[in-house]
């Protein structure tokens, strides 16, 4: 029944946001000014950066184990141990009470993008001065994420692989298509991250869903 649950929410999730991002993006004016411009010059560089210098594995084993980490912690797991080599990868060692959300947190890696997640809550908070800064990292680390996604899945992963391929590369998608909404509309001086997760379409089919659901539990 969890898993039916997950994959109705990924089911809405897909074309309702993947929709909103592409109408809140097209309200950008000029994507060569301001916030945007700096945003599109960061990713620029996270592509040079790919392709001219080498992948630091340990970065990624650790990014891989945090994610692991913090999302089972959300969850109301209890972060045993967590080990991380750039040789021999990595692991991390949980007790979780629960039976359902184990698959969120074996996937939390392929979705959970912190780095550009953090970096868009210190800009909500900062001075706007240092806006353009920000904007420009948050464009590196959002892309040098899809990146290290890719290397990533270049090797067989246990964690895909016990959770279902199916199952497993609907939610990393629909996720990352939430996830990167928030970070894109971040940069977008339209809109903000709250707004493009609770308003309009979103609003309307997820208080529909909710409805629903309630009528079923």
């Amino acid at each position: 029944m969890f898993r039916a649950i997950v994959l109705l929410c990924c089911v809405v999730v897909i074309p309702v946001y993947g929709y909103s991002a592409g109408v809140e993006l097209l309200k950008i004016s000029d994507p060569l000014d301001g916030d945007p411009f700096w945003f599109l010059a960061g990713a620029l560089l996270a592509w040079t950066a790919y392709l001219l210098r080498p992948v630091s594995l340990l970065r990624l084993v650790l990014l891989h184990e945090l994610s692991h980490s913090l999302v089972g912690w959300l969850l109301g797991a209890r972060v045993v141990e967590i080990d991380a080599s750039g040789q021999s990868g990595g692991k991390t060692i949980y007790d979780y009470p629960f039976t359902r959300g184990r698959e969120l947190i074996a996937l939390a890696p392929y979705y959970l993008q912190i780095v550009p997640l953090l970096l868009v809550a210190l800009k909500t908070i900062v001075r706007t001065s240092f806006h353009p800064a920000l904007s420009f990292a948050v464009g590196f680390a959002w892309l040098g994420f899809f990146f290290d996604l890719w290397i990533t899945l270049k090797a067989e992963q246990t964690d895909i692989l016990k959770t279902g391929a199916v199952f497993s590369s609907i939610v990393i998608f629909a996720a990352n298509i939430v996830v990167s909404g928030v970070v894109l509309t971040s940069v977008s001086s339209a809109t903000s991250p709250l707004a493009f997760l609770w308003t309009g379409v979103p609003k309307e089919i997820w208080g529909e869903l909710f409805a629903r659901l309630s009528t079923v539990f």
